[in-house]
């Protein structure tokens, strides 16, 4: 949908939507060299590192819904380069399976559980609240998803982060001992 907005919106072709992807995928090759080490992880610990992604999402979400100068979209794949939360909740997940002795097939299968249903059902919400809103507001989807963004970092994360015990600082440690190697 954010294809169809861009083309509505700005009345993108498809040079603009290619450069775009080009933009991305250049991101997510400079991502690549930095992801590895995780530099960010090691210094912000993995809780910062994850609200920082949240917001750097949701700052990417407003800018695609208003800004007005069609350039700018181009700042989102810049964003995305410093956008390591995924790698540091998968630390926690790869911790605690390791903790709980899960073998590599099992630790897929749960977490093939836990995100199928949202595969199958969101593109289908995202794809209704554009059509319905479509004529009214059409950013509606980055507005979606940028409030579940900050809902997700500003709220639901400090709130479940003091249940998570030793296991984030043990995470964080094991990142500590990397630096070390390294240095």
């Amino acid at each position: 949908t954010s294809g169809t907005f861009y083309r509505q919106r700005f009345g993108w072709k498809v040079t603009e939507t290619a450069n775009l992807m080009f933009f991305n995928q250049i991101s997510g090759i400079i991502e690549s060299w930095v992801c590895p080490e995780n530099p960010m992880i090691r210094s912000l610990g993995i809780k910062a590192t994850t609200q920082l992604s949240g917001i750097l999402g949701t700052i990417m979400d407003l800018n695609s819904a208003y800004t007005t100068i069609p350039e700018t979209i181009y700042c989102n794949s810049v964003l995305s380069i410093f956008m390591h939360g995924r790698t540091a909740i998968d630390a926690l997940v790869s911790a605690e399976a390791k903790r709980l002795k899960l073998g590599s097939g099992e630790l897929s299968a749960a977490l093939a559980n836990l995100t199928t249903p949202l595969r199958f059902v969101m593109p289908a919400v995202y794809s209704e609240l554009f059509a319905y809103f479509q004529s009214s507001v059409p950013q509606v989807n980055f507005l979606t998803t940028a409030a579940v963004q900050l809902f997700l970092s500003g709220f639901l994360l400090p709130y479940s982060w003091g249940r998570l015990g030793v296991l984030a600082k043990e995470v964080e440690a094991d990142y500590g001992k990397l630096e070390e190697k390294a240095n």
